[in-house]
């Protein structure tokens, strides 16, 4: 195995492809802790030791955004501002309904997280990416919508009957979170625009 690593090594070294192949694959949990176990980079034999780098879309949660994610979030405005445009020109409203995170909802993944890539809650927050989506929702007077309380109040309720509202292995809503998102969004639009139509009977 001493040898298999070296030639790897190697290839790390001079081949540009093997860098970026490596680089990638390293910021997928699965394929990562595979390539721990075959030693394809010394790197990675030693991950219980080092920190990962964070990859560079989780920039968004940093408290203090630099110019690079400053003007993606300047991009975003102006797209949701155009979206805005185009809906009611159509004689409808705009809803931003903001998506929280796993790690928003369950404490122990942010912990999980921030020991992963070595941040902190000094610079680093959860709910950032709410926070930002919040303020230009605000200045552009446009109906916005954050669940980050109702899917904690929720999770910790299904959470005693051992159901959660994410998939374990994944960031995203399970059935149950997509559940009761729609219910929270019914909620909203009749709250807004009067009582839930009746059932026709056939």
């Amino acid at each position: 195995m001493e040898t298999y690593s070296k030639e790897f090594g190697g290839l790390r070294e001079y081949s540009r492809l093997y860098r970026l192949v490596t680089d990638r694959i390293r910021r997928i949990n699965v394929l990562r802790r595979l390539m721990m176990k075959l030693r394809l980079t010394e790197e990675e034999t030693q991950l219980n030791r080092k920190e990962i780098t964070l990859p560079d879309e989780e920039r968004v949660w940093k408290k203090v955004y630099d110019e690079d994610v400053r003007y993606s979030w300047k991009i975003t405005e102006e797209l949701i501002k155009k979206l805005r445009e185009e809906i009611t020109s159509n004689n409808a409203d705009l809803l931003v309904f903001y998506v929280p995170p796993k790690f928003s909802i369950y404490n122990e993944y942010w912990i999980r997280t921030k020991k992963q890539y070595g941040i902190s809650d000094e610079s680093w927050s959860p709910n950032q990416v709410g926070t930002e989506l919040a303020a230009i929702c605000k200045r552009n007077e446009i109906n916005f919508f954050d669940p980050t309380n109702l899917f904690r109040e929720k999770a910790s309720d299904v959470g005693k009957k051992g159901d959660g509202l994410y998939f374990k292995k994944d960031g995203h809503w399970n059935s149950l979170g997509h559940q009761f998102a729609g219910k929270i969004l019914a909620d909203y639009v009749i709250s807004r625009h009067g009582e839930e139509p009746k059932k026709v009977n056939n």
